[in-house]
């Protein structure tokens, strides 16, 4: 049976007590792969120059809306107590800013980065929930923000999705954002996330089962290349579990794979 072994605390519960509501739209925000974006938008007039004043105001049709997210929710600081107001947030960006009210009156918005944040979780968007995770990097590791999108959030086994910028020029011709959504997993015994894709996790029927060995009916059902639990076969049996995935709503084999890893967090985060 898995045992909890995680080192970060988990947010609190029960912090929903707002005593403001707004609608808010999305908010910009640039990191050295979209800062040419963000110049280019703005030459063009397509949204303001940022400032805290108008931390709300990109158009609710704009290209970039899909990769900013604000909403009211609660944020968790790896150190102090946690804090409500409107929280903004970019994948083009990184950082995380919160908006709220001081005993003035006056709306303040401050800036946190990735290394001193745990996790964030919005209240009117479906209930997301980002967490800072580390990841692989050229020397070592960093910190970035993911969303989690592991079933019911908490577990050993842990769903990441990011979006990654292609290169320094993130606008194509058509006003487009380049790059792709990337998944990735936290497994039991490893501090860092990796790729779906990774070597170390393929072929899944030999290198996954060793990672869920306290889950012996699950990871007897990798090891045989159960159907539903593996992404390896030949093209027909690819091409089958993809037909499958899609008809669940995937669209491509990055979601096959996680689709697949879905069905393997879930069966493991509930093993007796």
């Amino acid at each position: 049976m898995p045992t909890n072994n995680m080192a970060r605390p988990l947010p609190r519960e029960g912090q929903k007590d707002y005593a403001f509501s707004l609608k808010v739209k999305q908010v910009p925000g640039f990191k050295l792969g979209a800062v040419f974006s963000y110049l280019v938008l703005v030459f063009l007039g397509i949204v303001p120059p940022l400032g805290a004043q108008n931390l709300l105001s990109i158009p609710g049709d704009s290209t970039l809306k899909e990769f900013y997210f604000a909403s009211p929710g609660v944020l968790y600081p790896k150190e102090g107590d946690s804090l409500q107001g409107i929280i903004h947030f970019s994948f083009l960006e990184g950082n995380v800013h919160l908006s709220r009210t001081n005993n003035k009156g006056k709306r303040r918005t401050e800036t946190f980065k990735p290394k001193s944040l745990h996790s964030f979780h919005l209240d009117s968007l479906d209930g997301l929930y980002f967490e800072v995770v580390k990841v692989k990097a050229t020397l070592g590791s960093k910190e970035v923000i993911c969303q989690n999108l592991t079933p019911g959030v908490y577990g050993l086994v842990k769903l990441y999705r990011q979006f990654i910028t292609q290169g320094l020029l993130t606008l194509a011709v058509d006003g487009k954002v380049l790059g792709n959504w990337e998944y990735s997993v936290l497994l039991p015994g490893e501090e860092k996330v990796m790729n779906l894709q990774e070597l170390k996790l393929n072929p899944m029927h030999k290198k996954l089962p060793a990672y869920l060995s306290d889950c012996p009916i699950l990871a007897d059902k990798v090891a045989r290349q159960e159907e539903g639990y593996t992404f390896q076969g030949n093209v027909f049996q690819i091409s089958q579990s993809l037909r499958q995935a899609q008809a669940e709503g995937a669209s491509s084999q990055d979601e096959l794979r996680l689709s697949i890893y879905m069905r393997i967090a879930e069966e493991y985060n509930t093993c007796q």
